[in-house]
C-alpha cells in the first residue's frame, strides 16, 4: 500500500508541475480515495487556480488536502513569497469534504503587472504530537489590461454587479447627493468609479469574500436623472452596463438652502401648500356655516396647524471649533468640512446619534449630537 501511495504521489505531482496554471475541477489529475493514505500523511494539491487574470482583479486559489487518518488536532497553511499580490481574504481555515478530505480557498488581487501567487506551507499535527507538512509553489503569472473600455468604465472585474438601491437628498441649490448601495461578486470594489463627477467617494466597505458591498456617494446635478457605468465582467470577457434611473421624487422633504427656491420656507412650493390649506379651511367653513356640524370643523383646525407648522422658522444651533462635518451619518463617512470656529447653522432633522445642518452658503451635512452646543 505504501508503494502505491507513493507511486500515486509522484504522478500527481508531475501532472501539476507540468501546467499548474491551468488546473481546474474537470481537468485534475484522478486521485484515489483519502483512505488509501497512510496514517499521518499530508499531501495537498491545487485544485483551482486562475488560467488568466486582469490587473487589479480578485480571484481565488484553491487546494485540497488529503490526510491518513480522520482523527488529528489540527491542520494549518502559512502564505509567503508573493509579488505583485495582496491578500484579500485574511483567514485560511481549511474545511472539511469527507473526514480524510479538506478544501481552502484563498482569496487574492493582482495589482502589478508581473505576479508570483504565495507559496503555502500546509501542517498536519496528529493526536500523537506529531507533524506533517507539504508545500505548493507559487504560480508566476502576467496580468492582463483590459481591453477599449468605454468613458463609462468604473475600474472594476468583477463575476457579476448589481445595484441593491440607492437614496438621493439635496446637497446644495445645485445639486443633489446620490447614495448607491453595490454588491458585486468577485468584485475590486475598493476601485469603482463613476466617469465624470467630480466629488465621488466610497462611504463604506464590507467584504465576504466571494461577495463585497459599498456604500457610494456621488454629488451630481440637481437635474441629472440617470446614472450609467460599466464594469468587466471576467467570465465573459466583455463589458456590463449598469443604468440607474433616479426618481427625483424620492428626494426628502427638508431642503437645504434658505436663499433658493427649494427652501420650503421660502419658495413658491410654500405658497401653493399654504394656498392648498387655505382653501380647504374657507372650504369647510363654508360647509359648516350651512350645515352646522362640527365635524367639518376638523378640517379645518388640522388646517391651521399645518400653516402654524410650515411657517415656523427653522431651529438654529450652534457647532464649536473642530467640529467634522460629514457628507452622510456615519463615523466612516467623507468628511467634507472642518469648522475653524464656533459658527451658527440650521437644524434640519435629527437621527441615530447625528443632526442634519444647513449652513449659510446653502451646504448641507450630518455633524454628531455631541459636537451641538
Amino acid at each position: 500500500m505504501i508503494v502505491r501511495w507513493l507511486l500515486l504521489f509522484v504522478i500527481t505531482a508531475g501532472l501539476y508541475a507540468t501546467d499548474i496554471n491551468t488546473t481546474n475541477p474537470s481537468e485534475a489529475a484522478p486521485i484515489e480515495s483519502a483512505e488509501e493514505i497512510e496514517h499521518q500523511t499530508l499531501y495537498t494539491f491545487y485544485q483551482v487556480t486562475p488560467k488568466q487574470l486582469y490587473i487589479n482583479q480578485i480571484f481565488a486559489i484553491k487546494l485540497k488536502a488529503l490526510v491518513g487518518s480522520p482523527s488529528f488536532e489540527e491542520l494549518t497553511s502559512s502564505i509567503s513569497g508573493y509579488e505583485g499580490i495582496k491578500v484579500v481574504g485574511k483567514e485560511l481555515t481549511w474545511v472539511a469534504e469527507d473526514p480524510q478530505t479538506y478544501s481552502l480557498t484563498i482569496f487574492l488581487k493582482a495589482t502589478a503587472p508581473q505576479i508570483r501567487t504565495p507559496d503555502i506551507d500546509t501542517v498536519l499535527i496528529t493526536e500523537s504530537n506529531t507533524t506533517a507538512t507539504h508545500r505548493l509553489s507559487g504560480i508566476e503569472m502576467t496580468t492582463l489590461t483590459p481591453l477599449a473600455p468605454k468613458p463609462t468604465f468604473s475600474r472594476v472585474i468583477a463575476k457579476n454587479i448589481s445595484v441593491i438601491g440607492y437614496k438621493i437628498d439635496h446637497y446644495d441649490p445645485s445639486n443633489n447627493i446620490v447614495l448607491l448601495e453595490i454588491e458585486g461578486r468577485m468584485a475590486n470594489l475598493e476601485d469603482f468609479r463613476l466617469p465624470g463627477i467630480a466629488k465621488q467617494g466610497l462611504d463604506s466597505i464590507k467584504q465576504s469574500l466571494p461577495t463585497t458591498r459599498i456604500f457610494y456617494y456621488a454629488i451630481i446635478p440637481a437635474n441629472q436623472t440617470k446614472i450609467e457605468f460599466e464594469y468587466l465582467n471576467s467570465e465573459t470577457e466583455s463589458y456590463a452596463t449598469i443604468s440607474i434611473n433616479l426618481d427625483l421624487s424620492k428626494l426628502e422633504d427638508t431642503r437645504v438652502s434658505t436663499q433658493t427656491e427649494i427652501n420650503p420656507k421660502n419658495s413658491s412650493y410654500l405658497v401653493f401648500q399654504v394656498l392648498f390649506l387655505f382653501i380647504v379651511i374657507v372650504a369647510f367653513s363654508i360647509l359648516y356655516y350651512h350645515k352646522r356640524k362640527e365635524l367639518y370643523l376638523l378640517p379645518v383646525a388640522i388646517a391651521l396647524i399645518l400653516i402654524v407648522l410650515l411657517l415656523l422658522p427653522e431651529k438654529e444651533i450652534r457647532i464649536g471649533p473642530g467640529t467634522k462635518v460629514y457628507i452622510l451619518p456615519t463615523s466612516t463617512s467623507t468628511i467634507f468640512y472642518t469648522s475653524v470656529g464656533e459658527i451658527t447653522v440650521k437644524k434640519l432633522k435629527e437621527g441615530e446619534g447625528y443632526t442634519k445642518i444647513l449652513f449659510e452658503d446653502g451646504k448641507v451635512g450630518w455633524v454628531r449630537n455631541e459636537d451641538i452646543r
